[in-house]
């Protein structure tokens, strides 16, 4: 989910993940929204053949972004709806949260664990929340009826109970 900021970063994150999977390179890249901290290091993946997975809204910036900076066309996968993404072990689905912070946002679950990974709208392990889009965030999981347990971020550190979302929407 999400790129580093600099492209030697994700080369390092692609090194790594080889070593540890030699036999399983990275299919999918998820990015939850368009801002250059979570977008800024997509050009290694795609280089290494990574199929990008995209707000759908924001399906041609991320189609011009590719050809304008590496000269190619990358296989990109609009979301527009939630879906699920198959040929992992466990399910793992794709939710739009709709929000003031970007004009589109992936949200992404595993149904079997409750846990979710998002990105700005909640950052656990950080005492400054923003109420507004923490209350964006938990009505978006309630409208869409799905059962979190516990959040993970894009920023912030560690992993936090729904709990920790809900007092930070009540702020």
């Amino acid at each position: 989910m999400d790129a580093p900021l600099y492209d030697r970063r994700s080369r390092a994150v692609l090194a790594a993940l080889a070593k540890r999977w030699p036999d399983k390179p990275v299919r999918d890249l998820v990015l939850t929204h368009h801002h250059n901290d979570h977008i800024g290091g997509l050009q290694p993946y795609v280089a290494a053949g990574a199929r990008l997975v995209v707000p759908g809204r924001d399906h041609g910036f991320f189609d011009a972004l590719v050809r304008r900076t590496l000269g190619i066309e990358a296989e990109i996968l609009p979301v527009s709806a939630p879906m699920t993404l198959r040929d992992f072990s466990k399910e793992v689905s794709l939710h739009l949260v709709p929000n003031s912070h970007a004009n589109d946002m992936l949200a992404v679950y595993l149904p079997e664990d409750g846990l979710m990974f998002v990105s700005d709208l909640f950052s656990p392990g950080r005492s400054a929340q923003n109420p507004l889009l923490a209350s964006e965030l938990l009505n978006a999981i309630r409208f869409q009826g799905l059962a979190v347990s516990r959040l993970v971020g894009g920023h912030g550190r560690g992993v936090e109970p729904l709990s920790a979302l809900e007092a930070a929407a009540r702020r």
